[in-house]
């Protein structure tokens, strides 16, 4: 971005009934100057002021004018002693009247009259003034600079269309003189040898080539160029290192559930088991499934007591039903959905398996690296 070295820019304080007022100018300058007008600066606070303006800018002459609204009040002090002597002096001159003693004269006396002028430490509000001042001062020439870098564009723009228009039309130009002086020479029967117009002729060529100047101008051009070319840093992002339990976890959040294979995520070891295709083999026999809860639901025997009826499907994408039984059925509840270790007795009713629970488990899973 290109900016102006002149601008202008101010900023106010104010608590209760005190007001700071700072103002900034800047103009051009190969060194950073900084002047000061209207308040006396302590030096404490000139120094903050000079390495917050060198902080911001690289060049550049400042004139810092600070004022407040504070009123001095002013205390008048004799010194008794120096009265006394004076009276004494003048009791004991000749040559001296009375009628010409005013107070004018007695101001002037050193040590006769103190004049005591009360300040207020206004440096806390000028560093709020000064630092909105040299913001709205760096807004101000971020603004003039986008005025000037638009004329600059526009006027190096013209530039570069006058040298290709020159650039293209120079040999025809050339080419076109040493024709005309060509056909004058032949018009005024000038009698030359062939060598001799071919030397003017290659004098007067060298004298209109304009290449040596267009070369020049393209070098200025460049130069605009690359003055103007926008400067861009390159960041480096950083590699976001990621986990896919934690895309499952994600997902889970966002979506109720996860596409990835549940199963994986188990932390428990798994055990020798059968699969749902397998349980025909199996009939009447004790075996372990593992299975991913789908639904449950509670019902009652003919004896009115409770029992619960399950559906699971397996790692293989094969569903199977599961019954607990009242005597398990408080002993190995379902707490929720997740894979679930079922060990029972497999039955075969009409072709259609099912396994009565003996015992289950809800299996742990690996926890959420973010937590």
């Amino acid at each position: 971005m290109f900016y102006s070295m002149t601008g202008y820019g101010n900023g106010t304080a104010a608590i209760r009934d005190l007001e700071v007022l700072c103002e900034i100018k800047s103009v051009n300058n190969r060194f950073v100057e900084i002047s000061f007008r209207g308040y006396s600066v302590p030096n404490e606070f000139e120094e903050y002021i000079k390495s917050q303006i060198k902080k911001k800018f690289l060049r550049g002459s400042f004139e810092i004018k600070i004022n407040d609204n504070f009123q001095s009040e002013h205390e008048y002090e004799i010194n008794q002693q120096s009265l006394k002597n004076l009276k004494d002096s003048l009791k004991s001159s000749k040559d001296f009247n009375s009628s010409d003693l005013r107070l004018s004269d007695l101001k002037d006396i050193p040590g006769l009259l103190v004049v005591k002028t009360s300040k207020k430490d206004i440096s806390s509000l000028g560093k709020k003034a000064l630092n909105l001042a040299i913001q709205n001062l760096y807004n101000s020439r971020a603004i003039e600079g986008e005025k000037i870098e638009k004329i600059v564009s526009s006027k190096l723009s013209f530039l570069i269309k006058a040298h290709l228009k020159l650039t293209r039309s120079a040999p025809a130009l050339l080419q076109h003189r040493i024709k005309s002086i060509k056909k004058k020479l032949i018009q005024k029967n000038i009698t030359l040898q062939t060598d001799d117009i071919s030397n003017e002729v290659s004098t007067i060529a060298l004298k209109h080539d304009i290449a040596e100047e267009l070369e020049r101008i393209s070098f200025h051009i460049e130069s605009l160029q690359k003055l103007f070319k926008s400067k861009y840093k390159t960041f480096v992002i950083p590699e976001m290192k990621t986990h896919w339990v934690e895309n499952v976890y994600d997902e889970i959040e966002l979506l109720g559930f996860t596409i990835h294979n549940y199963f994986k995520l188990v932390a428990d070891v798994f055990h020798p088991h059968i699969k749902a295709k397998e349980m025909h083999l199996y009939a009447d026999k004790n075996a372990l499934l593992y299975g991913k809860l789908v639904t449950t639901r509670f019902n009652k025997t003919a004896q009115g007591k409770i029992m619960r009826l399950s559906t699971f499907i397996d790692d293989h994408g094969n569903y199977f039903d599961a019954v607990h039984f009242t005597d398990v059925v408080h002993t190995y509840p379902i707490n929720g959905m997740g894979i679930y270790a079922c060990y029972g007795e497999i039955t075969n009713r009409f072709g259609f398996c099912s396994i009565n629970i003996i015992k289950s488990k809800k299996m742990s899973i690996i926890m959420n690296p973010k937590q």
